[in-house]
């Protein structure tokens, strides 16, 4: 009797249980498979991102100190004789055949999409402007004298490197390169975050370094970066 009375047997009293708190939901079935697939996420998106990370790290690192490398690069400048067929339907048209200069120049240089294109008619000539990561290149028809000229300004290896990072000059596939890997990197992120719910006993202090990490850098932007008031 006496132990049937511990129990709450007899008197209908339920045992003392844990008060079902904020957090009660990750217990449930449809959090476990939540937590699942942002496991199977983190995991993967990580690794596959693991090259990209280290690259932008890397490269993030080497645009806040620019003055550790002054080498400008190399300069260069070449000149070619324009193809007879060419020169002649150039020499003949009424108006300047952009395309057809364009095409000849992706052709025989690899160079796509100018920048500028300046038209000089009374010196017979026509200027291309390529912007190159870290450099430039300028494409020059001299009519007159039958020549294309090609002055170009190359970027040292870490230069490259770091307009890679800030997609400067570097054609529409790299610039789809940085905009999905930005969203891979924040799924990867908030995945990860959802994972420590899960995980009880490391759950307060994972979500005060994330206001850490949140308000910090506001707080010294706000205390120490130079603006104008």
């Amino acid at each position: 009797m006496t132990e049937n009375r511990k129990s709450g047997a007899l008197t209908g009293v339920p045992l003392n249980r844990p008060k079902a708190g904020i957090w009660s939901w990750t217990k449930k079935q449809a959090a476990r498979k939540l937590f699942s697939a942002c496991r199977w996420i983190h995991v993967y998106m990580s690794t596959a991102l693991l090259g990209l990370l280290i690259f932008f790290s890397i490269t993030g690192l080497l645009l806040n100190h620019l003055s550790w490398f002054e080498h400008e690069g190399d300069y260069g400048e070449t000149s070619t004789p324009l193809p007879p067929d060419l020169l002649a339907s150039l020499r003949e048209a009424e108006e300047p055949q952009l395309k057809k200069l364009e095409a000849y120049i992706e052709q025989s240089l690899g160079l796509q999409q100018p920048r500028k294109v300046d038209i000089d008619l009374e010196m017979g000539e026509l200027t291309f402007d390529y912007p190159l990561p870290a450099g430039y290149a300028l494409v020059t028809f001299i009519i007159e004298e039958g020549v294309m000229r090609t002055e170009h300004q190359e970027g040292t290896v870490l230069a490259v490197l770091n307009d890679l990072h800030k997609g400067r000059h570097t054609g529409g596939i790299w610039s789809w390169v940085i905009d999905t890997s930005a969203v891979l990197m924040i799924l990867m992120a908030v995945s990860g975050l959802v994972i420590l719910f899960q995980q009880a006993k490391w759950r307060l202090h994972g979500l005060l370094l994330v206001l850490a990490g949140v308000v910090l850098p506001w707080l010294i932007y706000l205390l120490w970066v130079p603006r104008l008031h």
